[in-house]
């Protein structure tokens, strides 16, 4: 019933279901390596299933323009097809991403972006967790830059790891979040968020990885991931939270040296994306005064033994 209802409202909506794909069961909580590099270049139109096969679904929630939740439909099998979800594409990636990487956006199948509703779609990875995973921590990381996201500012872009409880409803009982569109920047970088399963009331639920892109009016969301990786060991040299914020020279300590970097990268006209992330010490996306006193206090704490900020790597 649930399958159906869900269908129906895709179909009301506008959104192409996938024919020949079927979902891939992933299994109970496991390590997962993908760098898309042996899977096609979406062509729009065409129904191709690497992704499904790979053990990509998708889903997206629906809003009006309060903020009202109005429908969702979950899940379907992700196509690899370029005008809904997401895409396999080429000619983004740097040497540590290779020549294809994931394209991740708003579902523009669906009609009401054109009613001002705002659709949150999802592109994630679905698992369940059994006995065996209470008491681990999995660590989801990846590379990322921002792609026509950049061109719509009211859109907005997550990478997120939850668990899912089918015992109650669907309920979800976690929710950890990175914000995208907020942190990454025009250059690939590599960040990572953990959950520990410590609950054993988690056994038996479902624990997904994955990225969510919400966009009205058909507006641009775009996305770049690659190297994407789950595992119980955390990302070394490297991931969204390795640097402190007031270690603006990136050396590893907070210090006076840091203050001359801060003025350098304040002062630099134009800024490079790396100068500006140094200079934004209190992670609000700007570069001014208000970094200094945030740099400050970074400096203080680091001087008394004080609480410090983490901050995206250079």
């Amino acid at each position: 019933m649930k399958t159906a209802l869900c269908t129906a409202l895709m179909l009301a909506a506008g959104t192409a279901t996938a024919q020949n794909c079927t979902i891939t069961n992933n299994g109970i909580v496991a390590e997962y390596d993908q760098n898309f590099e042996t899977f096609p270049v979406a062509i729009q139109g065409t129904e191709e299933c690497s992704l499904s096969g790979d053990g990509w679904i998708v889903g997206a929630n629906v809003f009006d323009g309060f903020g009202n939740f109005l429908y969702n439909y979950f899940a379907f099998p992700a196509l690899n097809e370029g005008s809904a979800f997401q895409a396999v594409v080429d000619g983004q990636g740097g040497p540590p991403q290779g020549d294809r990487v994931l394209s991740v956006f708003s579902d523009y199948n669906n009609g009401d972006h054109g009613n001002g509703n705002t659709i949150s779609a999802n592109t994630f990875r679905e698992y369940t967790i059994d006995a065996g995973n209470i008491g681990q921590t999995w660590y989801f990381s990846f590379d990322s830059k921002l792609g026509n996201i950049t061109e719509a500012p009211s859109s907005t872009a997550t990478a997120f790891i939850a668990t899912i409880d089918p015992a109650n409803g669907f309920a979800q009982t976690n929710r950890i979040v990175f914000d995208s569109s907020a942190v990454v920047g025009v250059n690939w970088d590599r960040y990572e968020i953990s959950l520990d399963l410590t609950d054993p009331l988690l056994e038996g639920q479902l624990f997904q990885i994955g990225f969510e892109s919400s966009a009205t009016n058909f507006d641009a969301s775009g996305m770049f991931y690659d190297n994407i990786v789950l595992s119980q060991t955390p990302t070394i040299g490297g991931g969204g939270d390795d640097r402190l914020c007031g270690d603006v020279n990136d050396d590893g300590s907070i210090n006076d040296s840091d203050f001359f970097a801060w003025v350098t990268a304040f002062t630099a006209s134009p800024q490079t994306p790396e100068q500006l992330t140094a200079c934004d010490v209190n992670n609000d996306g700007n570069c001014n005064d208000s970094d200094f006193f945030a740099w400050v206090t970074e400096f203080t704490n680091a001087l008394s033994g004080g609480t410090l900020s983490e901050c995206p790597n250079l």
